[in-house]
């Protein structure tokens, strides 16, 4: 602060004034703002699920982690798994497709970071001030206009006061960074779809072929044992001859008679659903020969071979082939109008099959089956028409062999076993001309109401031979219960025993149809 030093004299009275030093300062600031890119932080749930095409639900987890994580692409594996188990060795999964998307924002914060840089510059000068003040120490921050005001103090100055002031300009650089950081949460619902192709049912169709095959030579084995007037439906020769060659009607011969047919025929079953239909082409021949060793009785044996092949409306374009060989024997009985008769029938031979999932796949097995047949029928005349209504029942065991596919998406499977029992009520009609040289034409037709009483099912339990621990099981298409079976037979018997004939057999059942025909000779002595 400034001395005052007062001086009197005669005339006058003066003052000295004392010079006061003083400092103030005062700021400048230039703001830098500079905004980074928002930083983005993700979360994620991502929901696999996995259904057949049919709606099934088979797989639904959600993880906490990215579609492209391990642990995410572990659980589309265990959804393929789940919709592989559940569809069968022919399913087609589409998929993952991404069905849902969402992102949503969490949470959002804001940080700002400054860097400030200071340059300072002094300047003196001299200040005289009457009465008056002057702010010393911080003059605040300096704009264009003026300084905003400090906290420094008033010095509060007397008449003719000198003050010395340094005044310290301070300049502020300042950087602000602005740092937006987001959190958000990405949901995506990725699903997988199984579209039912089956495949592997070229081995069910197997079944059903050799199951025909077992029923036609079954059922050839109980026509013979009838004997040759036992049944309305033709079995020829159409006169039975006696010991002295004469012709007599409605008992048989004590001696023997041989047999012998060619047949082919061709049995079609729809598409059920994702099971494909196929298509069944057999042929072969037939015969055996049967014995009269008493009046009333008859014993019969006989043989069958025969070829099936097996075209699937299959995707994987599957195809199989059977080579069966049968050996039978029968036995009837007739007592006036009664008749019983029976067979018996055994099979063996091999089935060769090809699909072409994944590249072609072949097998090759084993399979055998037997078979037991029953049947009784009451014959009567109605004007000259042999009218034979009929009662049976049959049972069919068959059996096949393990195999393991090569090529391809090779599947395996155990050996496997199926049965099936049926039973039907029938009636033969049949009428004979008799022609002048001695010989003798017939028709005869029949029809019979036919239902399966267990086994209509065709499974049969596989696994992929590279995942042989996951089982899954063919379905094939099974065997309608009720059934019909119609047929017609032409022939023509000489006079010295021989006789030729021609029959045509058919089958329908819901979707499934099936044609025969057949021609033959026989021989009695």
């Amino acid at each position: 602060m400034p001395a005052l030093a007062l001086f009197a004299g005669a005339d006058a009275v003066w003052a000295q004034v004392i010079t006061t030093n003083t400092t103030s300062y005062s700021r400048t600031e230039t703001v830098t703002v500079v905004t980074n890119p928002t930083v983005r932080l993700d979360t994620f749930e991502t929901r696999i699920t996995g259904d057949l095409s049919n709606g099934t639900l088979l797989y639904d987890q959600t993880f906490p982690e990215a579609f492209s994580s391990a642990t995410v692409q572990g659980g589309i594996s265990a959804a393929t798994l789940a919709i592989t188990n559940a569809g069968g060795p022919g399913i087609v999964i589409t998929g993952p497709t991404r069905v849902e998307h969402t992102e949503t924002l969490i949470d959002s914060t804001t940080q700002t970071d400054r860097v400030v840089t200071d340059t300072e510059e002094s300047k003196s000068f001299e200040v005289v001030v009457g009465p008056g003040s002057i702010q010393i120490g911080d003059r605040g921050v300096c704009t264009g206009t003026g300084c905003s005001g400090g906290t420094g103090p008033i010095v509060t100055l007397t008449f003719g006061e000198t003050v010395n002031n340094v005044h310290t300009y301070i300049h502020y650089d300042i950087t602000e960074t602005v740092t937006v950081t987001e959190e958000w949460l990405t949901y995506e619902h990725w699903a997988l779809t199984g579209v039912v192709q089956a495949v592997g049912v070229v081995h069910t169709a197997v079944q059903s072929g050799a199951l025909d095959a077992g029923s036609r030579f079954l059922r050839r084995m109980g026509d013979e044992a009838a004997g040759t007037q036992g049944r309305g439906v033709i079995s020829v020769p159409l006169l039975a001859y006696g010991p002295t060659g004469t012709a007599t009607v409605g008992v048989d011969p004590l001696g023997a008679r041989v047999w012998a047919e060619a047949y082919g025929g061709i049995a079609r079953t729809d598409a059920d659903g994702a099971i494909p239909g196929d298509e069944r082409r057999s042929y072969g021949f037939a015969g055996g020969v049967v014995f009269s060793p008493t009046e009333g009785f008859t014993l019969g044996v006989g043989l069958d071979h025969g070829r099936t092949d097996i075209d699937l409306d299959s995707a994987f374009a599957e195809t199989g082939t059977i080579n069966l060989t049968e050996i039978g024997l029968s036995a009837g009985y007739t007592s006036g109008p009664w008749f019983a008769n029976a067979a018996l029938t055994y099979g063996f031979g091999n089935a060769d099959t090809t699909h072409a999932l994944g590249g072609v796949s072949t097998a090759g097995y084993d399979l055998s089956l037997w078979g037991v047949l029953a049947e009784t029928g009451y014959r009567f005349d109605v004007g000259g028409v042999r009218v034979t209504p009929t009662i049976g029942i049959d049972y069919l065991d068959m059996r096949t062999d393990g195999f393991t596919e090569t090529g391809g998406a090779a599947l395996v499977a155990p050996d496997h076993a199926i049965d099936r029992t049926r039973a039907w009520i029938g009636l033969d009609l049949g009428h004979t001309w008799h022609t002048p040289s001695g010989g003798s034409f017939a028709l005869s037709g029949y029809g019979r109401l036919v239902g399966v009483l267990s086994g209509d099912e065709r499974t049969l339990p596989v696994a992929f031979a590279s995942v042989p621990g996951a089982g899954m099981t063919v379905t094939g298409n099974a065997e309608d219960r009720f059934g019909f079976d119609a047929g017609a037979a032409a022939g023509y018997a000489f006079g010295n025993g021989a006789s030729l004939f021609a029959a045509y057999d058919a089958r329908f059942r819901d979707g499934f149809t099936a044609h025969q025909g057949r021609i033959g000779l026989k021989v009695t002595w």
